[in-house]
């Protein structure tokens, strides 16, 4: 699992960071939408693309594409609720994890056997 580090209380970032199963780059944009009070991503690794996906609090939030892409991306939350503010990335009520394809699979094993449910 690796932080993702470097976010800001800006409404629109765009960053790059490594797969952290092969380096490979991951290109990302963040979007802080004020109307519906939300952050949205973007993200294109590949031939993989994903546009307008809304970031909410869950142990991977790319679960549904884990036989695409070989890594995750865990949503940590201080409280149970989802993002929400423009400055929760730099208040560190919210942050992101890069996950491994085997945390991936650890995560679906938990989720599949009624342990964790987000």
């Amino acid at each position: 699992m690796t932080q993702i580090t470097g976010l800001l209380a800006s409404p629109l970032q765009v960053f790059t960071a490594a797969d952290p199963n092969t380096g490979s780059p991951i290109a990302f944009t963040l979007t802080y939408r004020p109307r519906v009070q939300g952050w949205f991503a973007d993200i294109v690794f590949g031939s993989f693309t994903l546009h307008g996906f809304r970031i909410t609090k869950y142990p991977n939030i790319l679960q549904a594409y884990r036989n695409i892409i070989p890594f995750g991306l865990g949503v940590a939350i201080t409280d149970d609720l989802d993002p929400f503010l423009i400055n929760d990335f730099t208040s560190g009520r919210v942050t992101l994890y890069l996950l491994l394809a085997s945390e991936v699979a650890e995560i679906q094993a938990l989720i599949e056997s009624g342990t964790i449910t987000g």
